[in-house]
């Protein structure tokens, strides 16, 4: 009898982890700002519905319905090594700028000890998705000038594989050793270089640490010597004549296209062939919710800057709609 009773109390409590995590994952689709604080909730309660559904059928048939679907299928099984992890993910996510669960568990993942991480995974009561990679490139990390001192002790052994050196073109950048790794071509990282010590390095970087967070930017062998999309996404399949560093161009991004391939990231990554359309459907639908938006009254320096570059964007509509590839 008592045996029954801790059946129901548990059965009630994955019930309610469940709905907690299936409304942390509509709001993670719908607010990237607030993602990262959404993460733990959805492993908690993806770990919980693992339990309640162990057979693999028997779990997919509940993912169908559950908002949990929407995420890739990378995503939830790094969410739910996140969830088995709870303590060690807990305090990473304080510390950390990112925001896609492959890359936090990427390096939340090489902050255990190894024998630690295999046995875990290995023995753990709930195992990820059947035949899902959750990455098996080295664990991102910060620079060391900008680590925060209360980070903790585990997460410092992420800096310990980087190959990178004081010779790197990009070595005093922001993140420059995760960037690095994840950029494998020689010719690539020499572009990197050159860009960071460019007129717009600055401006250029902030987008690529933006894409980063985002989970646009991911391992790659790409190589290129211009500063052209795939620093911000290597996955498309094609960059067009863009260039960052014209000054135009880099508006026209960082306003406009890095935005869009952030919102439509999953849509994109399921059908690289489409991205240019992908990314026109976007910008149409954003443009006309635009034009619909009533104008403040009081113009502040702000509202006129974005209402010139509004106005130019809508009087040049053949712009946005062939300017992406």
């Amino acid at each position: 009898m008592a045996g029954n009773n801790v059946t129901v109390v548990t059965n009630l409590e994955d019930e309610r982890l469940i709905r907690e995590g299936e409304a942390a994952v509509e709001g993670y689709t719908k607010d990237l700002d607030s993602a990262r604080r959404r993460i733990m909730p959805m492993a908690r309660g993806l770990c919980a519905a693992k339990r309640k559904h162990p057979a693999t059928q028997e779990f997919g048939n509940w993912l169908q319905g559950s908002p949990y679907q929407k995420l890739g299928q990378t995503d939830r099984a790094a969410l739910i090594q996140i969830g088995e992890h709870e303590e060690v993910a807990g305090s990473f996510l304080l510390t950390t700028s990112l925001i896609s669960p492959e890359l936090i568990w990427d390096a939340i993942k090489g902050s255990l000890l190894p024998s630690s991480a295999t046995s875990d995974d290995r023995n753990s009561a709930n195992p990820p998705e059947p035949a899902v990679s959750i990455g098996e490139s080295d664990p991102p990390s910060d620079p060391p000038s900008s680590r925060p001192s209360s980070r903790p002790a585990a997460a410092t052994v992420l800096f310990t594989k980087s190959r990178m050196t004081v010779r790197c073109g990009f070595a005093q950048a922001p993140r420059a050793e995760e960037i690095y790794e994840l950029f494998q071509n020689k010719e690539a990282r020499a572009t990197l270089g050159h860009i960071w010590h460019g007129k717009y390095g600055q401006d250029i970087w902030n987008l690529i640490v933006t894409a980063l967070d985002a989970g646009l930017l991911v391992e790659n062998d790409r190589a290129f010597s211009t500063a052209s999309l795939w620093l911000l996404f290597p996955s498309l399949p094609r960059t067009g004549k863009y260039n960052l560093e014209n000054p135009e161009h880099l508006v026209f991004i960082r306003d406009d296209v890095l935005p869009a391939m952030i919102a439509c990231r999953d849509k994109i990554l399921t059908n690289l062939e489409q991205a240019q359309e992908i990314i026109k459907e976007y910008l149409l639908k954003i443009t006309e919710t635009t034009a619909d938006t009533p104008e403040p009254t009081e113009s502040t320096t702000e509202y006129r800057e974005h209402r010139e570059h509004r106005d130019y964007s809508r009087g040049h509509r053949g712009y946005r709609e062939h300017r992406y590839y």
